[in-house]
């Protein structure tokens, strides 16, 4: 995965993945460019970034909160146990960050990319576990709901980070997204080509945790050289 420098000025709009390979480098200050058609905790999420880098710390925090509250909702419909306590751990870090930032105790605008990210990608690990469970109950349609929205917050945890996906995994999404679509209107698509999919999305979300992990580690301790290095 690939990182970008974008301009510190607020953009919303869509942002559309290159195929380019991959290589660990540290995320960059700025802005995340990120839709208002996507889920609605990201919506609370960019609504956090562009209130921090106004120095409207209340209302990045405010944000914040908001996103808390959708993902507290979240948690009553999750049956599967390790899920839920996957998404607890990510409200906590969230209501953490949200004390920090209301107080203006962050050191930078990519410490609330980072945890954003994480929250994202444990969205699609969720919503990816029950698209599986609702395909094999055999309610399609549902399950193509939820195959959607573990894609979007996918895209969403990626764009935090300022990643790309590699080629394979961009025909990856949109072989998912094909049949995602396929589903919500009722057609039929074989199990065994949908489980190996199912596979082949987790492997991805998994992947996508690691990176996320040696993206910020990797940009803290530049940090900390950056601050080390500068004259006294």
């Amino acid at each position: 995965m690939k990182t970008h420098i974008l301009n510190s000025a607020v953009i919303i709009s869509v942002f559309l993945f290159a195929c380019q390979p991959k290589e660990n480098k540290a995320p960059q200050e700025g802005i995340v460019e990120i839709s208002t058609r996507e889920l609605l905790p990201d919506v609370h999420f960019n609504g956090a970034l562009v209130g921090f880098a106004d120095k409207q710390y209340a209302e990045s925090a405010r944000h914040i909160g908001l996103a808390i509250q959708y993902m507290d909702t979240i948690i009553l419909t999750i049956e599967d146990s390790t899920r839920k306590q996957i998404i607890r751990i990510s409200i906590s870090e969230l209501i953490e960050l949200k004390e920090h930032v209301a107080v203006a105790k962050v050191d930078g605008i990519q410490d609330l990319n980072y945890f954003f990210a994480r929250a994202g990608n444990s969205l699609a690990g969720l919503h990816m576990n029950v698209a599986k469970t609702e395909y094999f109950k055999l309610d399609g349609v549902k399950a193509g709901g939820e195959l959607d929205r573990a894609l979007r917050a996918i895209e969403n945890a990626l764009k935090y980070h300022h990643l790309e996906l590699t080629k394979e995994e961009q025909e990856l999404i949109a072989r998912l997204r094909k049949n995602a679509d396929r589903l919500k209107i009722g057609e039929k698509i074989p199990a065994g080509e949908m489980e190996g999919l199912f596979d082949q999305l987790n492997t991805s979300i998994t992947k996508l945790s690691s990176d996320i992990e040696i993206n910020y580690a990797t940009y803290k301790n530049k940090r900390k050289t950056v601050i080390h290095d500068k004259p006294s």
